[in-house]
């Protein structure tokens, strides 16, 4: 045995110590062992054991598996419950055995009709029984009513009336289906109000319209006017070859119209001097759109508004309603008449004392011995006078000087004489006229 010495580590002297011993572990500490190694074994992936990988497999495929166990179970017992209905009775039968062997059988399915000419045997059924046919209501603006005889019942829904009749079995197996249908244009609108009518009714051979205002017409699609407003029940009627009936039923509002009037102020206005204000008269009117034609617009009740220069603008009113029907004014050319003008006369009697050089008041002509214009806001003028032959008499460029009926001194001839004038008003409107005047002597 090696001795310890201080220069010895510690490890080295343990191994000399336990060189060639044998340690055997007790039961209990091999059994700890091998389960904390099996643990191990268990967390970590082995594609050749069983291990925590494969367990989330096995688990995840069950729950699966589960909900789609569940899930086919919900659809089945929701198929049983919706699944249509199917009613059979005899037209023509023999009795076999408690059921009746029916060729054909009448099939009603989904409210529908159907001819099974298969032979199959059907539940026993009383001859002489009813069955009924419910309406149906197949879209918004279409109304629907299934019908096959008369003896309706009546029925409301969404405010349409529908008839539908009771359906002897006796009779099914020899008789389509008539349906009562219908669609419109517009189920609400403004009067004037055009609606177009399309008929989507089956198995018949005729029909009448009636518009609910005392208008009635018979052809397939019609059109209606309803120029009233007013709240209108619309009625179909159709009937096939052998007298049954089937009717559909609406309603149709028609709103009544707006009134757009106003007028302007003042009266005859100087552009662009003065300030436009416009009265409004419109009547079952609640909101309002101008269109002053100069780009500019107001959605005021009376608005104000200047412009920037003379011209041609056409001004405008929309007069809405709370329904939203509308109703349009329109004015061309509102400020035509815009103060300034200048008017001539037809005629006039020249003095006898000579030419009188034209000059004239509205005191000094009171005879109208002077042929000159009435005028109004007229800053340049030009004034000419011809004879027919096209002839210059007279000219003047000064609008207090008129034609006194002479030339170069000498009375002119009676008779009718050609006068252009333009010029150019204070608010910058330039205009050009020409007429005839005709001279007359004592």
């Amino acid at each position: 045995m090696k001795e310890f010495n201080g220069n010895m580590d510690l490890d080295e002297l343990f191994r000399s110590k336990l060189d060639n011993s044998e340690l055997v572990p007790s039961d209990d500490l091999k059994g700890q062992l091998m389960r904390k190694v099996s643990v191990r074994e268990f967390l970590r992936f082995n594609p050749a054991r069983f291990n925590v990988y494969y367990l989330g497999g096995i688990a995840v495929v069950s729950v699966a598996a589960l909900l789609i166990f569940a899930y086919g179970n919900k659809r089945n017992a929701a198929n049983s419950v919706d699944s249509p209905i199917e009613t059979a009775f005899p037209t023509d039968s023999l009795s076999v055995a408690g059921y009746l062997k029916i060729r054909p059988v009448v099939v009603i399915r989904d409210n529908k009709v159907v001819n099974n000419d298969a032979g199959k045997p059907v539940s026993k059924t009383e001859s002489g029984n009813d069955v009924k046919l419910p309406a149906t209501i197949t879209k918004t603006n279409e109304v629907k009513s299934d019908t096959l005889v008369n003896s309706p019942v009546s029925t409301e829904k969404k405010g349409i009336t529908e008839k539908t009749p009771l359906i002897n079995n006796n009779q099914a197996g020899l008789q389509k289906l008539i349906s009562a249908s219908f669609v419109v244009s517009e189920s609400a609108g403004c009067a004037p109000m055009r609606v177009k009518f399309l008929n989507n009714s089956v198995s018949y051979s005729s029909c009448k319209w009636s518009f609910g205002e005392g208008g009635f017409s018979q052809e397939k699609n019609p059109e209606w006017i309803f120029d009233l407003p007013g709240e209108y029940k619309i009625v179909l009627d159709v009937f096939d070859s052998e007298g049954n009936q089937a009717t559909a039923s609406t309603v149709i509002n028609v709103h009544p119209r707006p009134l757009a009037r106003f007028d302007i102020s003042p009266e005859k206005p100087v552009l662009p001097d003065d300030e436009i204000h416009f009265l409004n008269y419109s009547k079952d009117a609640v909101k309002f759109k101008w269109d002053f034609g100069d780009g500019s617009a107001s959605g005021a009740f009376e608005p104000d508004h200047k412009y920037r220069r003379y011209g041609t603008y056409n001004v405008k009113l929309v007069a809405m309603s709370e329904s939203g029907c509308s109703d349009t004014m329109f004015v061309k050319n509102a400020f035509s008449e815009s103060g300034c003008f200048i008017q001539f006369p037809n005629a006039f009697i020249p003095g006898t004392d000579g030419p009188a050089g034209g000059f004239y008041s509205a005191k000094s002509d009171e005879s109208a011995r002077i042929f000159h214009p009435s005028t109004s806001g007229v800053t340049e003028y030009h004034l000419k006078i011809f004879s027919k032959l096209g002839i210059l008499i007279f000219e003047s460029n000064d609008i207090n000087i008129g034609w006194d009926g002479y030339n170069k001194g000498q009375p002119c001839e009676p008779g009718v004489y050609i006068w252009k004038v333009r010029g150019t008003y204070k608010n910058g409107e330039p205009f050009v006229k020409m007429g005839d005047v005709t001279l007359l002597r004592n």
